[in-house]
């Protein structure tokens, strides 16, 4: 797999190291020398200083060969304007992080299905934090409708030594279980079971409203 990450700030800093402790193939592409160097100097990405809105700078990235593109920059039109380029290429997996609610209505008009806004995104682990559930990760698969969510029981979660049919019955949002993993071991959702210090629940949430 190769993916062109474009923006070398901390987030495409971060994901590049993930991407490459499972061995996937890195470019990442950014204007600033400073951060060049720092990505540079911290992973063994193959790094491109230009701007990635020049057709030649994503030309000597080999984007058309990509499988994934992610346009991270600290700029939404940058973001919308390199994941077009994107789009003209044929590549079907771009990911653009937009923040500001006008130019997200304007991705989303342009045909962007994955679209990543740090703010909603944080707002809502932080709202998770504060209703006493513990993200590990959190995925986004449709902005608003559902989430997959990987969830940790611990000391301070309320839902520890509770069945877990309160969990379902205590959500304003439709909430599929599927599955728990208790001591590494994967255990099938039994409505019944008590939750554990330590346990991971795999849910996968339809919205309607903030859960409980």
């Amino acid at each position: 797999m190769y993916v062109v990450i474009v923006g070398g700030g901390a987030t495409g800093l971060i994901l590049t190291k993930k991407l490459e402790h499972r061995n996937i193939d890195v470019t990442v592409v950014e204007k600033d020398i400073e951060r060049c160097d720092e990505v540079l100097s911290k992973t063994r990405a193959h790094v491109i200083r230009g701007d990635a809105t020049d057709p030649t700078v994503l030309e000597e990235a080999e984007l058309s060969r990509a499988d994934y593109l992610v346009c991270v920059t600290g700029d939404d039109k940058t973001n919308i304007l390199v994941g077009l380029i994107g789009m003209n290429l044929g590549i079907e997996n771009i990911i653009v992080r937009v923040e500001h609610p006008v130019y997200e209505k304007i991705a989303r008009e342009l045909g962007f299905t994955n679209i990543i806004n740090p703010a909603e995104t944080g707002a809502t682990m932080i709202e998770a934090s504060i209703r006493g559930i513990r993200f590990i990760e959190f995925f986004r698969i449709e902005s608003d409708t559902a989430s997959l969510e990987e969830v940790k029981i611990d000391s301070k979660s309320k839902f520890r030594n509770k069945p877990l049919k309160m969990v379902i019955e205590k959500s304003k949002d439709i909430v599929y279980p599927l599955m728990i993993i208790h001591n590494r071991d994967i255990l099938i959702p039994d409505p019944n079971y008590r939750l554990k210090d330590g346990d991971i629940v795999w849910i996968l949430r339809k919205r309607r409203k903030f859960l409980f």
